[in-house]
């Protein structure tokens, strides 16, 4: 867990970022009880999961067999009470700071390949949200960094399926780089900025993947296979590319921290999810259904969610339940987001 803490006047927001697959509201739910009755000063709390396939189950469905549950709940009360120290961190270290923002393409290192050096659209109609968003917060004492952001959306799998080691993926190797540098060999070093930088994922529905990508580095260095090696390729070039963008960043003047929140309902349409809600592999509450009736086009459970509109002066964060479709964020019908590079799915 990853926590940056935002406070103007007597409001206080706290942005969590989780290294796991998903983090149900109910656990969210459960976390801000945990913080509240801790006594950290945060009026509301915000859970983001980068969507890492290489962690722990977090959610169920990846069981040892068909209707058991993955989750280890001693491990996931474990998960829990580290976010809850995270955000009591981020709160006793909270100082005045000055923003900077800054977008970056990252298709732009190697233009031949476009997004197609790291990312691969699974599906159609192929749309990419190819811009890397960031944003920079320095101490006005001293102007040393405080925290970093990172909003990209591609999913944290470039180990892919036989990887048996829990790893953050690229995620790690992002936060590496925008936090200590990276000492390219060939090419220019690019210094970190230090702080701490938080990974929040974007987009990633339909779907956004390192899978059957052959990402090229800016040593020159080419990765195909799921190694390490690729995600560090992943991670280090696209911190680069943010670094170089904050390098001409300007100062925003007098951000103003707003938030809204709205509660939502979501019907479980899928029935192989509705059938492990009845087996208990998915361990949440259900509402506006009969639980003595069989379930049916009229009978449908639905799960409680939130989505949060958090302002920081002119930079905007939406979160969404789920895995986004980048079409469904910025559009793309008409070409101006297709993926672009030498696209060939293997056979």
């Amino acid at each position: 867990a990853r926590t940056i803490a935002l406070r103007q006047g007597d409001t206080t927001v706290a942005l969590v970022s989780l290294d796991v697959v998903g983090f149900f509201f109910d656990d969210v739910e459960d976390v801000r009880s945990q913080i509240e009755s801790a006594g950290v000063d945060v009026d509301h709390v915000i859970i983001s999961s980068t969507h890492n396939h290489e962690a722990p189950d977090t959610l169920g469905q990846w069981g040892p067999q068909v209707g058991k549950s993955g989750v280890d709940p001693l491990w996931l009360a474990e998960l829990k009470s580290n976010v809850v120290e995270s955000v009591r961190e981020s709160v006793d270290a909270l100082q005045p700071v000055e923003m900077l923002l800054a977008a970056v393409d990252v298709s732009e290192d190697f233009p031949e390949k476009g997004t197609r050096n790291f990312i691969n659209d699974k599906r159609d109609p192929k749309i990419v949200d190819e811009t890397m968003g960031l944003a920079w917060f320095r101490s006005t004492a001293d102007g040393s960094t405080v925290a970093t952001l990172v909003n990209f959306g591609n999913h944290p799998e470039a180990l892919a399926h036989r990887n048996v080691e829990l790893t953050s993926d690229f995620s790690h190797y992002i936060r590496d780089g925008m936090e200590n540098g990276v000492a390219w060999q060939t090419a220019t070093p690019v210094e970190g900025l230090g702080g701490t930088s938080i990974y929040l994922q974007g987009a990633v529905g339909g779907m956004m993947t390192p899978l059957d990508t052959e990402v090229t580095d800016r040593d020159g260095n080419v990765f195909s296979e799921a190694t390490f090696d690729k995600a560090q390729a992943i991670g280090h070039t696209m911190a680069s590319q943010a670094l170089d963008s904050l390098a001409l960043a300007s100062v925003e003047i007098d951000p103003k921290l707003s938030l809204r929140a709205s509660v939502v309902y979501m019907p479980i349409h899928n029935y192989a999810f509705q059938a492990m809600f009845l087996m208990g592999v998915f361990d949440r509450e259900a509402y506006n259904y009969d639980p003595d009736m069989n379930l049916d086009d009229f009978n449908v459970p639905e799960l409680k969610s939130e989505i949060d509109l958090l302002d920081i002066g002119p930079l905007r964060i939406l979160s969404v339940p789920g895995e986004l479709l980048p079409e469904l964020a910025i559009g793309g019908f008409d070409g101006s987001h297709t993926i672009t590079g030498d696209y060939q799915d293997p056979i």
